[in-house]
């Protein structure tokens, strides 16, 4: 399941980047035209993947934290 997500963000992230270049946002025209708001969710929603599958990582990694080596100080 750790390799699912880790894997998910490792596709999500250009996939993101190259979807995000073609949304046609300009935050200078947000005052005068309605559908840069439709836009700027859109944007939201985009960015929400990558980091959905960061977010969901953590606490599938947490269990393996316990089995790490602990580096010794010197």
């Amino acid at each position: 399941m750790l390799w699912g997500f880790a894997f998910g963000l490792a596709l999500a992230v250009p996939f993101v980047f190259q979807v995000s270049q073609k949304v046609p946002f300009d935050e200078l025209q947000l005052i005068w035209d309605a559908r840069q708001i439709l836009y700027l969710f859109a944007y939201y929603l985009l960015f929400f993947i990558p980091f959905f599958f960061a977010g969901a990582i953590c606490p599938y990694a947490r269990p393996y934290i316990q089995k790490m080596t602990v580096i010794p100080q010197t």
